[in-house]
């Protein structure tokens, strides 16, 4: 009987660049959620999500790398979007061979990301991340730090709409890099590492606060004293995740909202989004965030906020 599989992510892999490393990262957990299926004899039950998944990871992910290639001047761009492509037409077939019925699609989708992972990921995705990070450090232009957004999952399954994500992508079309993009505590935590041994501060941050309640606890003593960004996902009943879990307290200041008392005092904002509005809220928020990251001000936040 072969051996168990294991998720093959470690420190090697990382680039150093919060926002790939947690998107590199996510194809190394779908990998690994594929090789337990055919080791456990269910690929079946997950195929679907699989080929779903790494459409969304075509979308999203290499517009993320070949933005900051552009924005570099990486001398290898074209070959490397080449092999972008490469893999978008392979998932491109697996999903047609899914739809057509076809045998052992999950097995020829592992072999084909075991490979993607050992010889793009850990080769040729390196050479950008060393190209970038041996030019000087910075964070886009006349930029004041680096944003931190952290996007958690709830629990109830509630129809995603990425905002966090879809903000980050805005920022750095804009020009604002790095950008961290986390997907739970324990990376945010592992992102504002990586940015400390690269002497990168952080500036701000942008939380997506649905699934808030699980992680409140350990979210506070994480952003610190850094301003905070809430995008509240206002539901039915006009409730989130994180108003689900505490109540508003005392009068707003100009400036913030005040949070449970609980929480430290910071300069913090909360939007409000829905799924049919995630896409003009994300613009409005990369926009605001982009603006204070050059001046500074909070303000500028409050008063985009006014937009929403």
């Amino acid at each position: 009987m072969p051996d168990k599989p294991r998720n093959h992510w470690n420190s090697s892999f990382a680039l150093q660049i919060p926002t790939v490393d947690a998107q590199h990262k996510g194809l190394f957990d779908l990998a690994y959620e594929l090789d337990c299926a055919i080791y456990e004899g269910k690929e079946q039950a997950v195929v679907d999500r699989v080929v779903e998944r790494l459409k969304e990871y075509c979308q999203h992910h290499f517009v993320t790398e070949e933005q900051l290639m552009h924005e570099h001047a990486y001398p290898g761009l074209h070959a490397h979007m080449l092999q972008h492509d490469a893999f978008t037409s392979a998932v491109i077939e697996f999903d047609a061979q899914r739809e057509s019925g076809a045998t052992a699609v999950s097995q020829r989708i592992a072999s084909f990301l075991e490979e993607w992972l050992a010889d793009h990921i850990a080769v040729e995705d390196r050479k950008i991340a060393l190209f970038i990070l041996q030019q000087p450090a910075g964070q886009g232009p006349d930029t004041k730090g680096v944003p931190l957004l952290l996007e958690v999952e709830a629990a109830a399954k509630q129809p995603d709409t990425a905002v966090c994500a879809r903000t980050a992508e805005s920022l750095m079309a804009h020009g604002v890099l790095p950008v961290g993009l986390a997907d739970s505590i324990g990376r945010a935590r592992t992102i504002l590492e990586e940015m400390r041994s690269h002497e990168l501060t952080p500036a701000i941050f942008v939380v997506n606060t649905f699934g808030a309640r699980d992680i409140l606890g350990d979210l506070d003593p994480l952003m610190d004293e850094l301003p905070v960004l809430y995008l509240r996902r206002a539901l039915f009943a006009g409730r989130s995740g994180l108003m689900d879990q505490v109540n508003l307290v005392g009068p707003a200041s100009p400036t913030a909202t005040a949070l449970p008392l609980a929480m430290k005092p910071r300069l913090t904002s909360m939007w409000f989004y829905g799924a049919r509005n995630a896409d003009r809220i994300a613009r409005r928020a990369a926009e605001a965030v982009g603006a204070f990251l050059r001046t500074g001000d909070f303000r500028q936040i409050e008063r985009t906020k006014t937009a929403n």
